[in-house]
């Protein structure tokens, strides 16, 4: 429902959206039925099989991976407690413990206080291998008494309630960045979870991190259907989103003209949730302009701020690795992958190696050149390439790849 003329615009909020898109907030989140659905499935399966359920969520950067875990922490629910991994925490067993009891203590969650007192009470915690928590199992706050709940001694039915009901998500962000150094804990959550307790395990990152997970992890046995690719979010998904903005904002304005306003937002996000993020941080900048006046707004403005905020995002993924250096050389291996179709991280290497030999005599990858592999593994890295199951690396995002084409005149350089 659209807010009406008698409505007050929720100014706080508006400037909070015009300060820029936070990828650690999931505001307006809408769509990500199957992503959300696969989650519950995987719940179910721990609560009905008492099996550790993980699952894999990768894609590009800017696909709404850590909004999709933000979103699931931020759902109440009575059976579930959502604990966010740090990675440090998984090198070490007792930081690990010390960690998760601090956390499930401090909570004011009441069903994440009962997890605390049955894992005390259980000696659980000599087992516990998982940090952090975002516990947000019910919308209810605890009484005060409940702070001393931890302390209580559970009579049977809570344990067996726990036990047999209450499942713990675990849920690991940037996931592509761990190391050989987490692969203990990692297949311990994989193979037993958390002692006595059924748990499902999250992990989000880019188009790589099943590949991290398996070689450098060393995580054993990952189930076939364990992994799924996040992609583009549908345009009227992105309408949803936007329509919710100007409803949470208290924007005045029929029907017709919020729809008007959340088409033309839509078509500037090309679906990805990080560049829908930027064109409704602009829109929030154009209603403070116009003092929330609707019809007003300029809709030219909008698409130049977040066309620029778009292009500045893939700017700094670029520039901001050591190997990777200017955009014009990026564009230059791009433009050579699309050509070659490299298949193998080997294969993509001799492409970057080609590519490095044909710089012009001026470029700055002339001065001090990075190895050819350490090209290839940056792109990577960074989620500027990527590769299908059994197809060959490609730009990870459509618009990314027709903005490179732009940092390279069509014909320079080519492999």
């Amino acid at each position: 429902m659209t807010a009406d003329n008698q409505t007050s615009p929720n100014r706080d909020l508006l400037d909070s959206l015009a300060r820029g898109h936070d990828r650690d907030k999931a505001r307006f989140f809408a769509g990500r039925k199957e992503e959300v659905a696969i989650v519950d499935a995987a719940v179910a399966g721990a609560r009905n099989l008492s099996v550790p359920q993980l699952r894999i969520f990768q894609g590009p950067p800017g696909s709404g991976k850590s909004s999709l875990l933000t979103h699931l922490r931020d759902q109440p629910s009575e059976n579930r407690v959502y604990i966010a991994v740090d990675h440090e925490c998984l090198t070490s067993g007792e930081k690990l413990r010390q960690y998760v009891d601090g956390e499930l203590r401090r909570s004011n969650k009441l069903i994440a206080k009962l997890v605390g007192a049955f894992i005390k009470q259980a000696g659980a915690t000599t087992e516990v291998v998982v940090p952090g928590i975002g516990a947000s199992a019910t919308g209810k706050a605890a009484s005060p008494h409940v702070e001393q709940a931890v302390e209580t001694v559970l009579d049977a039915k809570q344990k067996r309630r726990i036990q047999d009901e209450v499942v713990i998500v675990l849920t690991c962000d940037e996931a592509q960045l761990l190391e050989e150094s987490h692969k203990t804990t990692l297949n311990t959550l994989h193979t037993t979870g958390l002692r006595k307790l059924k748990t499902v395990v999250l992990f989000a990152g880019l188009g790589h991190t099943k590949s991290t997970l398996s070689h450098k992890c060393k995580l054993s046995r990952p189930a076939l259907n364990a992994t799924f690719v996040m992609g583009e979010l549908s345009h009227d998904e992105c309408v949803e989103s936007t329509k919710m903005m100007l409803d949470g904002c208290r924007i005045a304005g029929n029907d017709r003209m919020h729809a008007e306003v959340a088409q033309q937002v839509a078509e500037l996000s090309h679906g990805w949730p990080q560049h829908l993020g930027c064109a409704q941080s602009a829109l929030a900048r154009e209603l403070i302009r116009v003092d929330c006046d609707l019809p007003q707004i300029d809709g030219e403005t909008i698409e130049r701020e977040t066309t620029a905020a778009r292009y500045e995002y893939y700017r700094g993924r670029i520039e901001d690795h050591p190997v990777l250096g200017e955009p014009e050389f990026t564009a230059r291996v791009v433009r050579a992958v699309h050509h070659e179709r490299p298949r193998t991280t080997r294969q993509l290497g001799l492409v970057c190696r080609r590519t490095l030999d044909s710089e012009p005599a001026d470029s700055p990858m002339r001065e001090d050149p990075p190895a050819p592999m350490e090209v290839a593994y940056a792109l990577i890295e960074k989620g500027v390439l990527t590769k299908p199951n059994d197809g060959p690396y490609r730009v990870a995002i459509p618009s990314m790849a027709t903005w490179l084409d732009g940092q390279s005149p069509a014909g320079e350089h080519d492999t």
